[in-house]
């Protein structure tokens, strides 16, 4: 907002500035969508008398994006499907020793 008093008496301007809001992440999926629906994710090239459609650079590195995305998101879901596993055989284990020692101690009807 612009400052009147100081226009009209000669003084200096002074204009508040609005703190920026951080950038957000595009959504790669969705901007993949985009370009493929506008039609600007291939560029036409001749070759041979023949048109043929090559993907665009910009195309192509979100492609990769997506791809490292999944990437890590398969290596986290790796690791916690190991430890899962673990913890679940030692439980097990457990379970199976406290069954052998209270094999002959508890009555069963």
């Amino acid at each position: 907002m612009v400052d009147f008093y100081g226009n009209m008496y000669g003084g200096r301007t002074q204009v508040s500035v609005r703190p920026s809001q951080p950038e957000r992440q595009k959504n790669p999926v969705r901007v993949l969508g985009g370009m493929r629906v506008h039609g600007s994710h291939v560029k036409q090239v001749m070759i041979d008398d023949e048109m043929v459609d090559v993907p665009k650079i910009e195309y192509v590195k979100l492609l990769d994006d997506q791809l490292r995305d999944a990437r890590q998101r398969l290596v986290a879901l790796e690791d916690r499907y190991t430890r899962l596993a673990t913890n679940y055989n030692k439980v097990l284990s457990k379970l199976q020793d406290m069954r052998q020692s209270l094999n002959g101690k508890v009555d069963r009807r």
